[in-house]
């Protein structure tokens, strides 16, 4: 089973020390063999989440290309939160324009933005990361998990949030998926979901948390679970 995580990126550095750490290397097994755009698999593929946009670099770190509004048209917001490859796909998470999917090494964009009244948009345009487990994506938002399918050509997600569905709170910093189980990382507490994000609900006890009770980060394996709180 290969899954890959959303994580928050640490926004006042500007840069993302997942992309630098992780995607080197380590999601070629979730898109099929090598990252997008690398020709000699030899040479690790670079992505990195700045506060102006998307850099990518071909020769592990040698030359860099940049990717914002002013040179591709399509990235509403160049101040990222995170970027992850997987399935094939380059997936960057916005501060305040929304997902940004790029299937094509990153030639090309599709946004998903939040809009007032939408019924299969993201659940806000405020996203800090994304999860892929096969076709399905999970998105951590500023409106709770927003979940879709790969193989649209055009995604329609499903938001699950804290009114409807019982997460802890709709701000979504993080999550993981391991098995069956969902976990969400939120502003007000752990939430695990063992039905694809349907219903969400506490852990019998909770991590030690500050009062305001934010989780910014979880792992799992088995019966074990790892929460990083803030306090």
């Amino acid at each position: 089973m290969s899954i890959t995580r959303f994580t928050r990126a640490v926004r006042r550095l500007g840069l993302s020390l997942a992309c630098l750490g992780l995607l080197v290397s380590a999601f070629s097994a979730c898109s099929g063999g090598g990252s997008p755009g690398g020709e000699d698999p030899s040479v690790p593929m670079i992505y990195a989440a700045t506060a102006a946009g998307l850099s990518v670099s071909a020769d592990g770190g040698v030359t860099w290309v940049t990717y914002d509004y002013s040179n591709t048209g399509y990235f509403d917001c160049d101040a990222l939160n995170d970027v992850l490859v997987a399935g094939g796909a380059v997936f960057v998470a916005t501060q305040s324009g929304g997902l940004e999917i790029s299937k094509d090494a990153c030639s090309t964009w599709v946004n998903y933005p939040y809009y007032s009244g939408g019924t299969t948009c993201i659940g806000s345009s405020c996203v800090y990361g994304a999860l892929v487990d096969g076709t399905r994506v999970y998105v951590a938002t500023n409106g709770g998990v927003s979940v879709g399918s790969l193989s649209d050509s055009y995604i329609s997600w499903t938001t699950y949030n804290q009114a409807t569905n019982g997460l802890a709170s709709d701000g979504v910093y993080n999550g993981y998926k391991d098995g069956s189980r969902l976990y969400a990382a939120t502003w007000q507490g752990l939430s695990i979901s063992t039905d694809g994000g349907t219903t969400w609900s506490a852990p019998a006890s909770s991590p030690t948390v500050e009062a305001n009770g934010t989780v910014l980060d979880v792992w799992a394996s088995g019966n074990t679970i790892y929460a990083a709180t803030y306090g």
